[in-house]
């Protein structure tokens, strides 16, 4: 079985309540349910929430995807999702060779060809110590500051950095491009999360997708940039 698993959690600190805000005149968490209910290949839909009011929403307008009541701890900023994965798998008859989809609600503009192939090539290529992750490529030349310790610099201020890739090419053109994780698609056996913290911790297989498709909204700014795309594109992510 493929199961989908949708984190709605109502914390968000740069957009407040940011799984239900508008986006193209409709909630955010919509679309994720939406392309996840127009899949066959996946099973059963869960939606893993700390909110009864999302929970009411999901209820009223999905009533055959499965609502997880998420306890309070494991809904604050820096809690994990495999916890609460793992929190709703105590609570049903697990099935070992079971597949969990991770599809988080801030990544709106999946399509739903690439959704199937996902299902497709997680079916065939996860084991019980891989996991399967979206990427996007990038030819960005990328740097970082010398002192890791001063992260949260102002704007406005030099300091020294390091180039990532120290042999990469000036031109653009003439880069190997570096792949983006982008919090898309993620998939993996329910194994994997008795024998991992993190589903990171095991074997990344990387699954290349579009950039469009791998856009995650985190801020005001991405929420405008992805109101802009459905206004002007919308037939190029359908």
């Amino acid at each position: 079985m493929i199961t989908a698993f949708i984190p709605a959690r109502a914390g968000s600190k740069r957009i407040k309540n940011k799984n239900m805000s508008e986006l193209g005149g409709r909630p955010l968490l919509s679309y994720t349910l939406d392309l996840a209910l127009h899949c066959d290949l996946i099973d059963r839909i869960v939606v893993s929430t700390d909110s009864s009011s999302i929970a009411a929403y999901v209820y009223n307008h999905y009533k055959s995807t499965v609502i997880h009541e998420r306890p309070s701890r494991l809904a604050e900023d820096k809690s994990i999702i495999e916890d609460s994965i793992r929190h709703y798998l105590l609570n049903i008859d697990e099935i070992d060779e079971d597949i969990i989809i991770l599809l988080q609600p801030t990544s709106p503009l999946r399509s739903l060809g690439t959704l199937n192939q996902f299902c497709i090539s997680s079916k065939s290529s996860l084991t019980s110590d891989n996991c399967l992750i979206s990427v996007h490529k990038s030819f960005d030349d990328i740097w970082y500051p010398k002192n890791m310790q001063n992260s949260n610099l102002p704007k406005g201020k030099g300091f020294l950095i390091s180039r990532l890739l120290q042999n990469q090419p000036r031109r653009q053109q003439d880069r190997e491009p570096i792949y983006i994780e982008n919090s898309s698609y993620y998939s993996f056996h329910t194994k994997l999360l008795k024998k991992a913290t993190y589903i990171s911790d095991a074997e990344v297989i990387g699954y290349l997708i579009d950039p469009l498709e791998g856009f995650d909204i985190n801020t005001g700014l991405d929420l405008q940039i992805a109101n802009i795309i459905l206004e002007n594109n919308l037939e190029n992510i359908s």
